[in-house]
């Protein structure tokens, strides 16, 4: 359950694997999770002057407080090559809703790895 909410890392990575090679209803949210969320998470990339750009002009509004993991995992989203320019907005919108559950469940819990998906993509 926690891996459809906050990508534990070194915790989640074998429910992803297992979740994409099974069709049971039960695997959906986990595969959601990993597809529109945790696989984004790796690297360090930060924002750049070049997202913040296509955010404004797409209409699309950013939590202020959005931790730096997630800021890195929503560059990746928006530099996806195989995102087509119909897909993006909503993938990035789609992400930013998984991000804050992250958060939220985060502060609800206390997760003590803040780190919040370092290895969640792999």
């Amino acid at each position: 359950m926690v891996c459809a909410f906050y990508p534990k890392p070194g915790t989640c990575e074998s429910v992803y694997r297992k979740a994409m090679r099974e069709s049971a209803i039960s695997a959906q949210a986990v595969r959601a999770e990993y597809t529109g969320y945790a696989r984004y998470l790796t690297g360090s990339e930060i924002l750049t002057d070049a997202d913040r750009q296509y955010l404004r002009e797409s209409g699309i509004a950013v939590p202020n407080d959005l931790n730096p993991i997630n800021q890195g995992g929503l560059h990746n989203v928006i530099n996806d090559q195989t995102l087509t320019a119909k897909e993006k907005p909503a993938a990035i919108n789609n992400f930013l809703s998984r991000a804050v559950q992250a958060e939220l469940y985060c502060r609800f819990n206390s997760c003590q790895d803040l780190s919040l998906g370092r290895a969640a993509g792999t």
